[in-house]
């Protein structure tokens, strides 16, 4: 192409001429070159970002280069019951890591210290899984039959991916869908952090208290939504109330 390996690109653009090849490649590029050159400004050179559909813009977004250097896929649906609005984030940290069997159970412990049982801490009858302590497991059950029944109705299921998929469903009824999300959520979390708190070997908790302490967190956070003033979720008290009666 004639140019040098020391030269800048502004030596490029005042010295060299365009040239004529034996090769078509060579006289396309060439082509290319002279078309450049004839649009050529002296305005100063300025970065560029590549953003959405490899639009280059001034200004840069971190969630653009993060979907350019990440392999994306499609969108699951069950993103809806784990995150949504008025969560509690570490509640929904839980879900998410229990939705991809994250979670450090006794069945993956085992895998990497042959020195636990993998008992379930909960009942003490069976290996623990994820489907195990949610909520197959006697004492998980009766905790979510207690809070949850009301709710779900004729919906109702102890199933892990049965409730998932329920509490991931589009409704128009933003009350109900709002407070079954959010009970599935803070019941998963209070049982996780009742199995840790035995596995450390700290007093046991019966259900019952269990029950008491979830029904609480979810009167608070009902009241906390109410306190911000989203109309939407105004009857979620009494929807509440009536689903515990």
């Amino acid at each position: 192409m004639g140019i040098n390996r020391q030269m800048t690109v502004a030596d490029a653009w005042r010295t060299r001429h365009r040239r004529r090849h034996r090769n078509n490649a060579l006289n396309a590029i060439e082509d290319v070159l002279h078309s450049q050159w004839l649009e050529r400004t002296d305005r100063r050179d300025k970065i560029m970002w590549r953003g959405t559909h490899d639009i280059f813009k001034e200004k840069f977004s971190t969630k653009d280069t993060w979907n350019h250097i990440r392999t994306t896929s499609n969108t699951m649906d069950r993103h809806r019951g784990v995150w949504f609005t008025h969560e509690t984030p570490k509640h929904s940290f839980s879900v998410c890591l229990a939705a991809h069997v994250r979670l450090a159970i006794g069945g993956r412990m085992l895998r990497w210290n042959r020195g636990e049982t993998g008992v379930c801490y909960l009942c003490t009858n069976c290996i623990e899984s994820r489907n195990h302590i949610f909520f197959s497991c006697s004492y998980s059950a009766e905790i979510l039959e207690a809070l949850a029944r009301g709710l779900f109705q004729q919906h109702y299921t102890s199933e892990w991916n049965q409730l998932l998929t329920i509490v991931s469903a589009q409704r128009k009824d933003n009350v109900a869908c709002f407070l079954m999300k959010y009970i599935f959520q803070t019941t998963v979390y209070t049982i996780w952090h009742e199995r840790n708190r035995r596995r450390h070997d700290e007093a046991p908790k019966s259900a019952a208290t269990l029950i008491q302490g979830i029904d609480k967190q979810m009167r608070n956070r009902i009241t906390t939504i109410q306190r911000k003033r989203d109309r939407r979720y105004k009857a979620s008290f009494q929807r509440w109330l009536q689903s515990r009666s």
